[in-house]
């Protein structure tokens, strides 16, 4: 929700609305809300090649307390992040305390099961193990060798993510690593506006993001602001 921003209602796993803080009607009406704003975006929905993790069919855990320690990681992760914009607007980077002390806690936790179990898989935590996992690694910038660890697993056999969620790691990764961005999912704020990190041959983003069922750039950056001006 600060810092770099992405589409976190259409394309992935690290929002509220997938961690359970937001209520099922109101992240609806929050789509309804974007989709009236943009209307390209319903466009690029009835035409996706893939559903999001949350609407296929994943197994369940063999590995339930694993699962339920991630679950209640990215709890934390969305609740410290559900900042009142009048409190990020009057304390500023004092606001985000908060997330960053949750933040390293959680990436503490996240290296260790990492280093004694490995990269977990639907099979070991399920799929809202996977949903909770996946906000957690988005949010793990201050090691992005384990971003890549796990993204590296993770496209080897996709889990069930969508490509478009595999992107957004791809992106993160290397933003991280002050590289330019392969996909164009990774935005920052410049004087209020949105500006997206550097891309790596802009030519050719088009053919890119949609290889990867990302929406047309210019969808996403309408969604960004519908999603994210107020705040």
């Amino acid at each position: 929700m600060h810092g770099r921003m992405t589409i976190i209602l259409f394309l992935t796993l690290g929002s509220a609305i997938s961690s359970g803080h937001v209520a099922a009607d109101e992240a609806d009406a929050q789509k309804d809300r974007v989709r009236e704003a943009c209307p390209g975006v319903a466009v690029w929905e009835r035409g996706r090649a893939t559903a999001s993790t949350s609407e296929v069919n994943l197994p369940t855990a063999s590995n339930p307390a694993l699962r339920d320690k991630l679950v209640g990681m990215a709890h934390a992760d969305q609740t410290s992040r559900n900042i009142p914009p009048e409190k990020l607007a009057s304390e500023g980077a004092a606001a985000l305390d908060g997330v960053n002390k949750v933040d390293a806690v959680n990436l503490r936790n996240l290296q260790e099961i990492v280093r004694v179990s490995g990269v977990p898989t639907l099979r070991t935590i399920g799929g809202k193990g996977m949903e909770a996992f996946w906000i957690l690694v988005q949010h793990a910038d201050r090691d992005p060798s384990l971003q890549e660890q796990v993204l590296s697993a993770l496209s080897s056999d996709r889990q069930g993510l969508p490509l478009s969620e595999i992107a957004l790691l791809t992106d993160r990764i290397q933003v991280n690593r002050g590289k330019p961005q392969v996909y164009g999912t990774q935005f920052h704020r410049e004087n209020g506006q949105f500006v997206p990190d550097a891309i790596q041959e802009p030519g050719s983003l088009a053919e890119r993001r949609r290889r990867m069922d990302l929406m047309p750039l210019s969808d996403y950056e309408c969604v960004l602001q519908a999603t994210y001006s107020h705040r």
